[in-house]
Protein backbone atom coordinates (compact mmCIF):
# COMPACT_ATOMS: atom_id res chain seq x y z
CA UNK A 1 0.00 0.00 0.00
CA UNK A 2 3.00 2.41 0.62
CA UNK A 3 4.26 2.59 -2.57
CA UNK A 4 0.91 3.22 -4.08
CA UNK A 5 1.21 6.70 -2.33
CA UNK A 6 4.88 7.47 -3.69
CA UNK A 7 3.10 8.97 -6.90
CA UNK A 8 0.70 11.12 -4.93
CA UNK A 9 3.52 12.26 -2.59
CA UNK A 10 5.23 13.66 -6.34
CA UNK A 11 2.28 14.92 -7.41
CA UNK A 12 1.76 17.17 -4.14
CA UNK A 13 5.52 17.95 -3.99
CA UNK A 14 4.95 19.74 -7.30
CA UNK A 15 1.91 21.76 -6.35
CA UNK A 16 3.43 22.81 -3.10
CA UNK A 17 6.03 24.32 -5.36
CA UNK A 18 3.54 26.82 -7.05
CA UNK A 19 2.57 27.41 -10.48
CA UNK A 20 4.71 28.68 -13.37
CA UNK A 21 4.45 32.50 -13.81
CA UNK A 22 2.48 34.15 -15.90
CA UNK A 23 -1.16 32.36 -13.49
CA UNK A 24 -3.75 34.94 -13.01
CA UNK A 25 -2.97 37.34 -10.05
CA UNK A 26 -6.49 38.18 -8.97
CA UNK A 27 -6.92 34.32 -8.41
CA UNK A 28 -4.67 33.86 -6.13
CA UNK A 29 -7.07 32.09 -3.66
CA UNK A 30 -8.53 29.68 -5.20
CA UNK A 31 -7.17 25.70 -5.28
CA UNK A 32 -7.53 25.13 -8.93
CA UNK A 33 -4.62 24.50 -10.01
CA UNK A 34 -2.88 28.20 -9.42
CA UNK A 35 -0.40 29.45 -6.73
CA UNK A 36 -2.31 29.46 -3.33
CA UNK A 37 -0.06 27.01 -1.61
CA UNK A 38 2.74 29.03 -2.46
CA UNK A 39 1.66 32.66 -1.95
CA UNK A 40 1.22 34.97 1.29
CA UNK A 41 -2.83 35.54 0.44
CA UNK A 42 -1.05 38.97 -0.43
CA UNK A 43 -2.39 38.78 -4.17
CA UNK A 44 1.09 39.67 -5.08
CA UNK A 45 2.74 36.56 -5.10
CA UNK A 46 3.79 36.61 -8.88
CA UNK A 47 6.21 39.53 -8.27
CA UNK A 48 8.45 36.82 -5.65
CA UNK A 49 8.18 38.38 -2.59
CA UNK A 50 6.60 37.49 0.46
CA UNK A 51 5.04 40.28 2.60
CA UNK A 52 5.46 38.21 5.75
CA UNK A 53 9.43 38.98 5.30
CA UNK A 54 10.53 35.25 5.35
CA UNK A 55 11.07 32.27 2.46
CA UNK A 56 8.99 29.80 4.37
CA UNK A 57 5.21 30.42 3.21
CA UNK A 58 6.09 28.03 0.20
CA UNK A 59 7.52 30.69 -2.46
CA UNK A 60 8.85 28.00 -4.08
CA UNK A 61 12.29 29.85 -4.71
CA UNK A 62 15.27 27.45 -5.21
CA UNK A 63 17.43 26.99 -2.58
CA UNK A 64 21.13 28.59 -4.29
CA UNK A 65 23.66 27.23 -3.51
CA UNK A 66 22.12 23.97 -3.09
CA UNK A 67 25.35 22.78 -1.56
CA UNK A 68 24.15 24.01 1.60
CA UNK A 69 21.65 21.48 2.13
CA UNK A 70 23.71 18.61 2.69
CA UNK A 71 24.72 17.45 6.12
CA UNK A 72 21.73 19.44 6.96
CA UNK A 73 19.25 17.86 9.82
CA UNK A 74 15.53 18.80 10.06
CA UNK A 75 13.32 18.07 13.16
CA UNK A 76 9.95 16.82 11.64
CA UNK A 77 6.85 17.37 14.10
CA UNK A 78 4.91 14.67 13.71
CA UNK A 79 2.75 15.63 17.02
CA UNK A 80 1.33 18.63 14.98
CA UNK A 81 0.75 16.66 11.77
CA UNK A 82 -2.65 16.20 10.00
CA UNK A 83 -3.28 12.18 9.76
CA UNK A 84 -5.42 11.32 6.91
CA UNK A 85 -4.88 7.38 7.16
CA UNK A 86 -6.03 5.58 8.98
CA UNK A 87 -8.24 8.29 9.61
CA UNK A 88 -9.17 6.93 12.97
CA UNK A 89 -5.59 7.62 14.35
CA UNK A 90 -6.04 11.04 13.49
CA UNK A 91 -7.55 12.30 16.82
CA UNK A 92 -5.37 10.34 19.60
CA UNK A 93 -2.21 10.25 17.74
CA UNK A 94 -1.19 13.57 19.02
CA UNK A 95 -2.17 12.22 22.26
CA UNK A 96 -0.45 10.01 23.28
CA UNK A 97 2.97 11.21 21.01
CA UNK A 98 2.88 14.71 22.34
CA UNK A 99 5.76 15.91 21.18
CA UNK A 100 6.95 13.66 18.73
CA UNK A 101 9.66 14.60 16.24
CA UNK A 102 12.13 12.00 13.45
CA UNK A 103 15.27 14.00 12.13
CA UNK A 104 15.81 13.78 8.86
CA UNK A 105 19.23 14.37 6.93
CA UNK A 106 20.05 15.43 3.58
CA UNK A 107 23.47 13.03 2.56
CA UNK A 108 24.20 14.20 -0.97
CA UNK A 109 22.13 15.91 -3.86
CA UNK A 110 22.87 15.88 -7.42
CA UNK A 111 20.66 18.48 -9.19
CA UNK A 112 21.83 17.60 -12.47
CA UNK A 113 21.03 13.96 -11.89
CA UNK A 114 17.95 15.08 -10.40
CA UNK A 115 18.81 12.77 -7.10
CA UNK A 116 18.55 12.99 -3.25
CA UNK A 117 20.21 10.86 -0.42
CA UNK A 118 18.13 11.53 3.03
CA UNK A 119 17.74 9.45 5.45
CA UNK A 120 16.87 8.91 9.17
CA UNK A 121 19.28 10.38 11.61
CA UNK A 122 20.52 7.53 13.05
CA UNK A 123 19.84 4.54 10.74
CA UNK A 124 22.72 2.37 9.63
CA UNK A 125 21.89 1.24 6.52
CA UNK A 126 23.03 3.49 3.51
CA UNK A 127 20.74 6.10 2.58
CA UNK A 128 18.22 5.56 -0.32
CA UNK A 129 18.09 7.21 -3.57
CA UNK A 130 15.21 9.68 -3.69
CA UNK A 131 14.36 12.30 -6.33
CA UNK A 132 14.98 15.85 -6.42
CA UNK A 133 13.92 18.82 -7.89
CA UNK A 134 15.35 22.04 -6.25
CA UNK A 135 13.35 23.07 -4.05
CA UNK A 136 11.17 20.48 -3.25
CA UNK A 137 12.08 16.29 -2.98
CA UNK A 138 11.04 12.91 -2.41
CA UNK A 139 12.89 10.52 -0.48
CA UNK A 140 13.49 6.26 -0.92
CA UNK A 141 12.67 4.37 1.21
CA UNK A 142 13.74 4.55 4.53
CA UNK A 143 13.61 2.61 8.55
CA UNK A 144 13.78 4.82 11.32
CA UNK A 145 12.98 4.89 15.67
CA UNK A 146 12.29 8.57 16.91
CA UNK A 147 15.46 9.35 18.36
CA UNK A 148 14.43 11.90 20.84
CA UNK A 149 11.71 9.36 22.55
CA UNK A 150 13.02 5.87 21.22
CA UNK A 151 9.42 5.33 20.22
CA UNK A 152 7.47 3.98 17.10
CA UNK A 153 9.20 2.39 14.59
CA UNK A 154 8.96 3.04 10.77
CA UNK A 155 9.31 0.91 7.78
CA UNK A 156 9.95 1.84 4.32
CA UNK A 157 8.78 5.33 4.81
CA UNK A 158 8.87 8.47 2.68
CA UNK A 159 8.99 11.70 2.87
CA UNK A 160 8.06 14.25 0.49
CA UNK A 161 8.18 18.16 1.04
CA UNK A 162 9.55 21.79 0.05
CA UNK A 163 12.54 23.17 1.62
CA UNK A 164 12.16 27.31 1.87
CA UNK A 165 14.83 29.11 -0.15
CA UNK A 166 17.26 29.81 3.45
CA UNK A 167 17.27 25.99 4.12
CA UNK A 168 16.05 26.70 7.37
CA UNK A 169 12.97 24.94 6.85
CA UNK A 170 11.10 21.77 5.45
CA UNK A 171 7.32 22.72 5.11
CA UNK A 172 4.00 21.14 3.41
CA UNK A 173 6.01 17.65 3.81
CA UNK A 174 4.15 13.90 3.90
CA UNK A 175 5.05 10.87 5.51
CA UNK A 176 4.46 7.50 4.46
CA UNK A 177 5.15 4.32 5.69
CA UNK A 178 4.73 1.21 8.37
CA UNK A 179 4.45 2.36 11.93
CA UNK A 180 5.00 -0.03 14.44
CA UNK A 181 2.94 0.63 17.71
CA UNK A 182 4.98 -1.53 19.49
CA UNK A 183 7.60 1.70 20.74
CA UNK A 184 4.16 3.68 21.75
CA UNK A 185 2.81 1.11 24.60
CA UNK A 186 5.27 2.86 27.29
CA UNK A 187 3.69 6.22 26.49
CA UNK A 188 0.27 4.96 27.13
CA UNK A 189 1.47 3.43 29.95
CA UNK A 190 5.50 2.65 31.45
CA UNK A 191 4.50 -0.96 32.68
CA UNK A 192 2.10 -1.16 29.94
CA UNK A 193 1.86 -5.03 28.08
CA UNK A 194 3.14 -5.17 24.32
CA UNK A 195 0.53 -4.08 22.42
CA UNK A 196 -1.47 -1.65 24.60
CA UNK A 197 -1.19 1.00 21.84
CA UNK A 198 -2.97 -1.63 19.34
CA UNK A 199 -5.25 -2.42 22.16
CA UNK A 200 -6.30 1.05 22.86
CA UNK A 201 -6.71 1.90 18.78
CA UNK A 202 -9.58 -1.06 18.83
CA UNK A 203 -11.78 1.20 20.62
CA UNK A 204 -12.01 3.39 17.67
CA UNK A 205 -12.61 0.54 15.20
CA UNK A 206 -9.28 0.11 13.67
CA UNK A 207 -7.33 -2.92 14.28
CA UNK A 208 -3.30 -3.27 13.63
CA UNK A 209 -1.87 -5.51 10.76
CA UNK A 210 0.97 -7.83 10.86
CA UNK A 211 4.17 -6.34 11.15
CA UNK A 212 6.78 -6.83 7.80
CA UNK A 213 9.47 -7.22 10.12
CA UNK A 214 8.15 -10.22 12.30
CA UNK A 215 4.60 -11.13 11.61
CA UNK A 216 3.27 -9.80 14.72
CA UNK A 217 -0.09 -7.73 14.26
CA UNK A 218 1.36 -4.48 16.51
CA UNK A 219 1.65 -2.38 12.78
CA UNK A 220 -0.33 -0.18 10.50
CA UNK A 221 0.40 1.76 7.41
CA UNK A 222 0.50 5.76 8.02
CA UNK A 223 0.03 8.92 5.87
CA UNK A 224 0.81 12.00 7.62
CA UNK A 225 0.61 14.97 6.11
CA UNK A 226 1.44 18.92 6.74
CA UNK A 227 4.23 18.51 8.09
CA UNK A 228 6.95 21.71 9.10
CA UNK A 229 10.40 20.96 10.24
CA UNK A 230 13.35 23.52 11.66
CA UNK A 231 16.67 22.94 10.70
CA UNK A 232 18.92 21.73 13.84
CA UNK A 233 22.01 23.68 14.90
Amino acid sequence: MVRTWLPILSCLVLVLQGCPAGGDPADDDTTTGDDDLSDDDAGDDDTGDDDSGDDDAGSGEVVDPEETLIGARYALDLGTAEITQPPQVGSVFPMFTGDFFVVLEVEELDQAAGTIHLDFEGNELPAPEGIWYNPSFTSGAMDAVDPLTGCASFRDAHVAGVFSASGTTVFGASLVGELDTRGLDELIDPAAEEGAACELLTTLGMTCDPCSVDAEPFCFDLMAQQITGERLP
